[in-house]
């Protein structure tokens, strides 16, 4: 099969990583698969090239905006693609209807978040758009709910595949850990709390730094590690008004943000809305145990109080108690680690989450 990925987003999330693996497994198993970006740049391209992974860009930014469409249906039309599956909404606003008329490709529409902040207009947009996707993929039960509940999606054009992730690529052993502590200029023994999160509203980074505050005055022997793109532009001043700059690092974009999981004894996730964290699956996968709130399809990917602490969204009272817990007792860090990995392997591997994929895409070209 002829699959393309239609995407919009210039960042490196956990979409792009994802993609980095799947598009050289599908290729691997015979079929023929790239990324379209409707982006002249991405900070996706150095791991997509470093993967192998096909990637042709339909600049989307300035006066390229009403180009895009013309661009994008003369691409399709030369490729004619037996599936495209979409990601991001200015991609799959732009994708659905060019795709429909451009080719007779099956389309998949990729939800990978409850997308609680969405307005009247995009949902409607959705909507209106909604009888050119073949399928909806979500990453989580919730996510599928949410769609149902709030973009009316029948449940037939539903589909829920979890993110897979091949465990063996992440090492938990100790010199994994000195490398990745040494990348981060870290030193001593204190127990490393690390969110790997963009800076922005949805991912409330504010609650984490209220917790850390609270806990401060309780316990010692920890330091937090937060990881990602500023998107508010005042964060680090954040940090230094509130005086946390000897319990807080923050080290900003890093391109290959997953490697740096060895260097954290807890991983950390304080999101206001999610679908299913793919860093946290990396976290598992790399021995750690990890504290997220209860949203999206967290509670789908964490066995509360046996892989890690499942608590309300906006309780940073609750973070800082889960947080006291697993700094006074490296035995409960140590279990929950091993069982998240474990269960990161036996329940969303990477194999299973292709086998899945490739029976979708095989499923809505039959049927048309």
């Amino acid at each position: 099969m002829k699959i393309t990925f239609l995407l919009s987003n210039p960042g490196l999330g956990g979409i792009e990583r994802r993609l980095s693996w799947v598009v050289p497994e599908l290729n691997a198993l015979g079929h023929d698969a790239n990324i379209l970006n409707l982006r002249s740049h991405s900070n996706a391209a150095p791991l997509w090239e470093q993967s192998g992974v096909p990637v042709h860009s339909i600049p989307h930014e300035g006066v390229n905006r009403w180009l895009v469409a013309p661009r994008l249906y003369k691409t399709l039309r030369k490729r004619r693609p037996d599936v495209i599956h979409i990601y991001g909404l200015r991609a799959n606003l732009v994708g659905r209807v060019t795709a429909k008329l451009a080719c007779d490709a099956s389309i998949i529409s990729g939800q990978v978040s409850t997308d609680d902040w969405r307005k009247w207009y995009h949902v409607s947009l959705d909507r209106m758009t909604s009888p050119c996707v073949d399928r909806y993929m979500t990453n989580a039960d919730a996510v599928s709910r949410a769609f149902a509940r709030r973009e009316k999606i029948p449940d037939e054009k539903l589909v829920t595949i979890y993110n897979g992730i091949d465990v063996n690529r992440y090492c938990c052993d100790g010199g994994a850990r000195t490398a990745a502590r040494e990348a981060l200029n870290l030193t001593g023994n204190d127990v490393i709390f690390m969110m790997i999160a963009n800076v922005r509203p949805a991912k409330n980074h504010a609650m984490l730094l209220d917790a850390v505050a609270r806990l401060r005055s309780i316990t010692s022997g920890f330091k937090v590690v937060l990881v990602g793109k500023d998107f508010t532009g005042s964060f680090e001043d954040e940090i230094r008004s509130r005086n946390l700059d000897d319990s807080v690092q923050y080290v900003g974009y890093q391109s290959d943000a997953g490697r740096l999981w060895p260097a954290a004894d807890v991983a950390v996730l304080t999101s206001r809305w999610e679908g299913f964290p793919f860093s946290l699956l990396e976290a598992m996968a790399s021995g750690l145990p990890v504290i997220a709130t209860d949203v999206g399809g967290v509670s789908e990917l964490i066995a509360d109080q046996k892989s890690g602490f499942v608590i309300p969204p906006d309780a940073p009272d609750s973070l800082c108690e889960s947080m006291r817990l697993l700094v006074e007792s490296p035995d409960k860090r140590s279990l929950m680690g091993r069982r998240g990995r474990e269960r990161a392997k036996t329940e969303f591997g990477l194999s299973t989450m292709l086998d899945r994929l490739v029976h979708l895409y095989q499923s809505v070209t039959e049927a048309r």
